[in-house]
């Protein structure tokens, strides 16, 4: 028994149409702290589904995958924002979880079982596992297994199914939804397993995602109407808090790394399925994709300011090349860089003739000219696309021969 993309599609399609629940739409979501980053989301036409990212405001979409027999969809960042796991399901049904950087590149396969379905890849805090759900025979369990492949661990055993598996933001608990045939609550159990605790008690209750902080968890939930709605309750239980109020439905909320704002998939005035966002505390949604594909299954990237490492020459360290190459490698865990999102400053001077390579990091200038004995300064600087920004600088010496401590 396998519940595949294209069912889930149509399904949905019809859920839109009639104003009801679908229990296999979306994912669960980890929100892991730090600052907004991009937004993933599955893109999906008749006959397969992609990855794209935007910015929150919905400007910048970039394409992350590109099949076009297949569907790719349940993207999930990891807590450094530099990995993303989702689902790839081919036309036959067969789905598997793969990773893929952040930044685009060729995919990494994770699972390769053509006789089991993995769904809903979700990644521990510290990246080591994914939680997942799959089919015994009989109903869907969550199970976890190693990031980079392996033997499977089981986590939940019992006579119902359970969907969408998402760590907490410390990776103990992992919050899951269960459906028993009738109606479906959230539910977090340890994440090795054990017994456990109910945490909800409305009506057809799907899609857990913690907040950054662990203290809260964002859910779908049927209001008194039977639409969907996204609502948000203490991670140890109590009064939820209703968020939206969408005639057409809500679903698929992801928590930003800030925990101020909520993403999840809503429709337009044409029944289009879109990307939103709104204040976690409720309010006015922001709209951020358009056109008649179907955009689904939101998750926040977590977004940290670019790295400046192994600068060369070493600080303070003598040199007797009076041109010597100045170098460093600045890179961005989450994006690439390119050269105009970095300077570098020779003794207070800009400097605008270095090289960089976006692959590999690394940047470099080689003086024309030589360079006066003594000590010179060098500075860099790097910033993202949303404005994080760092810099290092440090110093050398280029000294005469018998003076030399040392090589870069």
């Amino acid at each position: 028994m396998k519940k595949t993309a294209a069912t889930m599609l149509g399904a949905l399609t019809a859920a839109v149409i009639v104003g009801s629940l679908m229990v296999d739409a979306g994912p669960a979501r980890a929100s892991f702290p730090g600052h907004n980053g991009r937004i993933v989301f599955a893109q999906c036409s008749p006959g397969y589904c992609q990855l794209f990212t935007v910015r929150p405001d919905g400007s910048g979409p970039r394409q992350l995958t590109a099949t076009t027999s297949g569907y790719d969809y349940w993207p999930a960042y990891s807590a450094r924002g530099g990995r993303i796991v989702y689902d790839h399901e081919d036309t036959g049904g067969e789905a598997d979880i793969y990773s893929i950087s952040a930044k685009g590149g060729a995919p990494r396969q994770i699972t390769n079982t053509p006789t089991v379905a993995e769904f809903g890849p979700s990644l521990s805090p510290d990246g080591k596992r994914i939680a997942y759900y799959a089919y015994d025979g009989n109903d869907y369990e969550i199970y976890t297994i190693p990031a980079k492949g392996g033997v499977p661990t089981r986590i939940t055993d019992n006579s119902v199914s359970d969907y969408h598996p998402v760590f907490s933001p410390n990776g103990k608990k992992i919050a899951y939804d269960s459906y028993d045939g009738t109606n479906s609550q959230i539910y977090t159990v340890s994440a090795s397993g054990g017994t456990p605790h109910l945490l909800t008690s409305g009506k057809y209750v799907y899609y857990p995602s913690w907040s950054p902080d662990g203290r809260r968890i964002a859910y779908s939930a049927s209001d008194a109407n039977l639409r969907s709605q996204i609502y948000t309750i203490a991670a140890s239980g109590g009064v939820p808090t209703q968020i939206t109020y969408n005639t057409s439905g809500s679903y698929d909320p992801a928590y930003s790394p800030n925990g101020r704002r909520i993403a999840y998939r809503g429709y337009d005035s044409s029944n289009n399925a879109q990307i939103y966002t709104i204040s976690a505390a409720g309010g006015v949604p922001t709209q951020i994709t358009a056109g008649t594909s179907y955009n689904g299954d939101p998750d926040w990237q977590p977004n940290f300011s670019p790295a400046v490492t192994k600068p060369s020459p070493k600080p303070g360290r003598s040199v007797r090349d009076r041109t010597p190459t100045i170098a460093a490698a600045v890179r961005d865990g989450q994006q690439y860089l390119g050269k105009k999102n970095i300077s570098l400053k020779l003794d207070g001077r800009k400097v605008t003739t270095f090289s960089y390579d976006r692959s590999t990091g690394r940047l470099s200038f080689t003086p024309k000219n030589n360079l006066s004995f003594g000590t010179h300064r060098v500075r860099i600087g790097a910033g993202d696309e949303f404005g994080l920004t760092t810099s290092r600088s440090w110093s050398f010496e280029v000294v005469r021969s018998q003076r030399a401590r040392g090589r870069a």
